[in-house]
């Protein structure tokens, strides 16, 4: 009787232990300053996560979060609408402010993959074939909010952004992201584009 006693309570402690971490969310631009933070919940881990954008002609912008992350949020992957494209790559560790090192997270020109799907270039024309590049293996809609206006967008995506969606793109997607397999299967059609240059801030300025 002791000893599972002993064991129920070894295991309640394991689920109501949170992890200390370094946390810093930096707007673009600006440095990250760590300060210790106690993770709200059990189960979450210490994160590095770093957020790549670009734009058109406009040059890679980098912001680099450190925070309590769950397992499903340590991610790596992009999402790519074309001329837009956002890249996130994460370390995840589960031991007291281990998040500390620092994260080399240069851009990697990646290669087409041979997939395929649709993208848009302006209101109303999503017929662009767009050729997918590194782990982007599937095709995606969605709609981002702009003011009062929803946009429709589409392009490629990894399968983990698919799988595990995070705040720091879905925060400003209406209605999440929809993603499929097969070559050009996310429809010529649409209501409407974001023009590509709005993605970049957009995406770097939605933080934990």
């Amino acid at each position: 009787m002791y000893f599972l006693t002993l064991v129920f309570g070894v295991a309640l402690l394991s689920e109501a232990y949170t992890l200390k971490c370094h946390s810093c969310s930096p707007r673009p631009g600006e440095a990250c300053n760590l300060e210790e933070v106690e993770c709200p919940m059990g189960g979450q881990q210490c994160g590095t996560l770093s957020i790549l954008s670009n734009a058109g002609i406009v040059q890679t912008t980098e912001v680099l979060t450190k925070s309590c992350f769950f397992p499903s949020e340590c991610v790596e992957g992009s999402i790519n609408f074309g001329l837009a494209r956002t890249e996130m790559r994460s370390k995840c560790c589960s031991t007291d402010l281990c998040n500390d090192e620092s994260f080399n997270a240069t851009a990697i020109a990646p290669r087409p993959n041979g997939k395929k799907c649709y993208a848009c270039t302006a209101p109303g024309h999503c017929t662009e074939i767009l050729d997918c590049l590194g782990t982007e293996d599937h095709c995606v809609s969605s709609a981002m909010k702009v003011g009062d206006e929803t946009l429709t967008m589409k392009g490629c995506a990894s399968e983990q952004i698919c799988v595990n969606p995070v705040s720091q793109i879905t925060g400003s997607i209406d209605g999440g992201i929809d993603c499929c397999k097969g070559h050009l299967c996310n429809s010529a059609s649409g209501a409407g584009a974001i023009f590509p240059l709005l993605l970049a801030p957009l995406f770097t300025s939605v933080m934990f």
